[in-house]
């Protein structure tokens, strides 16, 4: 029976795909939602891998790009957040299908667009050269550095995230990144420790290859506050030893820093 039903849901993805490229609005929108919601079901055999193999890639960035509404290329972004995250051996394809140059113009969308894209462009660029080349190319990163500043706490998060993959690529964004210290600084204070461990490898990242200015920023954010009290939050999940350390090392170089 659940092989039958692992085939069912297989054998619809053909169709899903071939309607990513309906005329009709609303028939568009719900064939991306559907294979958005086929994407992160990990369970099934009708998941992110059988979209993969069905050549669903391409169409699913097409429509990412092309869509005719915001919600079925949000729905297509959080596809390709869901093929990414779930079938890593597929990311070179999405970058190859133009994916990051696709999902960076949803970064200056709305506030659900900003942060599904942010997430999708973060799963694409893990540990993948070629995507993450691509998201340079695609002008990605002044734009999620610009989103730390972001009202929206999930879109603060997502491009966090995502700066963090690609960490190896903010050298010539650092000045960018000190402007966006004190909004670092906020996300140590969420509360949530997925985020506060990424707030403290960034700031860790720009007090170690910012300069003074860096630094300074840093200092003048108040994140030796915010620091101390994620070490000593009684409330907070027990913490890896490696975020520990380096959020104690941060607040010994901040209290060493030269009054200016």
């Amino acid at each position: 029976m659940a092989a039958d039903v692992a085939a069912g849901v297989t054998g619809r993805i053909p169709t899903l795909l071939s309607l990513l490229a309906s005329s009709d609005s609303t028939v568009q929108q719900a064939a991306a939602s559907a294979v958005a919601d086929l994407s992160g079901d990990v369970t099934s055999t009708g998941g992110a891998s059988a979209i993969v193999a069905a050549g669903g890639v391409p169409r699913i960035v097409c429509c990412v790009r092309e869509g005719s509404t915001l919600p079925a290329r949000v729905h297509s972004a959080a596809a390709l957040d869901g093929i990414c995250r779930n079938h890593p051996e597929a990311r070179s394809a999405v970058a190859a299908a133009g994916g990051a140059a696709a999902l960076t113009p949803l970064l200056d969308s709305l506030e659900t667009a900003q942060s599904t894209a942010a997430t999708a462009l973060g799963f694409l660029a893990r540990d993948c050269s070629e995507a993450q080349q691509a998201l340079v190319a695609a002008g990605a990163l002044p734009v999620l550095i610009r989103l730390l500043s972001s009202q929206h706490a999930a879109t603060r998060s997502a491009a966090a995230f995502t700066l963090l993959e690609m960490r190896r690529h903010l050298s010539a964004y650092l000045q960018q990144l000190a402007d966006s210290a004190p909004s670092l600084v906020c996300l140590l204070t969420s509360g949530i420790y997925h985020e506060e461990g990424n707030a403290i490898r960034l700031l860790a990242q720009l007090w170690e290859q910012g300069g003074q200015r860096g630094r300074r920023t840093i200092a003048a954010a108040g994140a030796a506050a915010a620091l101390e009290g994620f070490l000593f939050n009684p409330n907070r999940e027990a913490a890896d030893e490696p975020f520990l350390r380096r959020a104690a090392a941060l607040v010994r170089s901040i209290a060493r820093l030269p009054a200016e």
